[in-house]
């Protein structure tokens, strides 16, 4: 980062707080660390070449300065990519973001920057008893390398058709492939261009839907975070915008995975309910305090799928698509039916009526 910055990350690094998938309450950053009021370094991670969301950029660093009280000085955005040939939208970084970041703003590949990184410092200064951590880095270094065919046997495949093909190939045969290289890429742009418009057509869709069904009802006021443009990993999230996102709690509904990919090759799709927090927050709305409070509840009613699945998932049901088909497969109609039938289904409803329950619960706790 330092040497990338010019030499201007003038940070002390003493206490950090180290998470992935941290939720801002609209979002995730891929990756934080951060010591609040301090300094935040986001990585925003897109080896996969993800579509950039709208204001992506903008709002985590909004959200690190207002919620957690970093100056904006001390503010650094990592845009990690495969080998740097991706370049991050306006759309997700405007200029005056970018004014704000300057040169706190550090593109960075997995290819040039990580890779070397790993194999160069951080796999010869891992302690000897470290060997779990020692294992895993090397088999990391090896997963990057056959990503970016490094790895000896395709070094050694490669010098071998490139040899060949420079023996056989005169000056004409080398303007033919040169020309037929360029045709091919050209398809090939134009084929993602093409995947990518029919993917966001079927997602826009399946938001437009779920906005459709939510704001008929009179006792949900919808919010939602539409990331199914990103094809690493997406997600869809449902929530009233009265359920509290205070000192970093957040439950909601949430499809996931869910991206163009999903909504185009998956005939199952899983619905989850996610009660998201700090557990170390004192806040009288944390999340600890919360699921318990709800669990009691799911109990009370003899609700056996309501309980804790990992360490935020209390509901997972995976949905089938009807007539074995895909989401992208449905015609207009088809996808409203499978919508509504989940979201009006008997278990959901009572989710959302047992959450609101334990909203009122925990408020009338709180005044006493």
């Amino acid at each position: 980062m330092n040497k990338l910055c010019g030499g201007d990350v003038k940070i002390e690094i003493s206490n950090p707080s180290i998470d992935t998938e941290h939720p801002t309450g609209d979002g995730r950053i891929d990756g934080l660390i951060m010591e609040e009021g301090k300094y935040a370094i986001i990585i925003e991670n897109k080896i996969w070449d993800a579509v950039d969301q709208n204001e992506q950029i903008d709002k985590y660093v909004g959200f690190v300065k207002e919620q957690c009280k970093v100056p904006p000085e001390n503010i650094f955005v990592i845009y990690l990519t495969r080998n740097g040939s991706k370049a991050v939208s306006k759309d997700s970084l405007s200029e005056k973001t970018k004014n704000t970041l300057g040169n706190h703003f550090i593109p960075m590949s997995f290819q040039y920057d990580i890779l070397p990184w790993l194999e160069e410092d951080v796999l010869p200064n891992c302690k000897v008893k470290e060997k779990c951590l020692e294992t895993a880095i090397y088999q990391y270094i090896d997963y990057l390398k056959g990503l970016f065919g490094q790895l000896n046997y395709q070094k050694q495949a490669q010098k071998s058709a490139l040899k060949q093909i420079l023996k056989d190939m005169s000056i004409e045969e080398y303007n033919k492939i040169s020309k037929a290289h360029h045709e091919v890429q050209l398809l090939a742009n134009a084929l993602w261009e093409c995947k990518c418009e029919m993917g966001k057509t079927v997602a826009d869709k399946f938001q437009q839907l779920t906005r459709e069904y939510f704001n008929k009802r009179d006792d949900f006021i919808l919010q939602d975070n539409n990331q199914t443009h990103n094809n690493s990993p997406g997600y869809y999230q449902i929530y009233d915008e009265r359920w509290p996102a205070i000192d970093f709690f957040y439950p909601h509904l949430e499809w996931i995975p869910l991206n163009c990919d999903v909504l185009f090759t998956q005939k199952e799709l899983t619905f989850v309910l996610h009660l998201e927090g700090d557990y170390k927050s004192k806040n009288w709305l944390n999340r600890d305090h919360f699921a318990q409070l709800f669990l009691n509840k799911a109990q009370n009613h003899e609700l056996s799928y309501l309980k804790k699945y990992d360490n935020d998932t209390y509901y997972k049901n995976v949905f089938s698509i009807s007539d074995g088909k895909t989401f992208g497969e449905l015609d207009e109609d088809g996808q409203r039916k499978f919508l509504e039938g989940v979201y009006s289904s008997k278990e959901i409803q009572t989710i959302i009526e047992l959450i609101n329950e334990t909203i009122e619960e925990m408020k009338k706790q709180y005044e006493h």
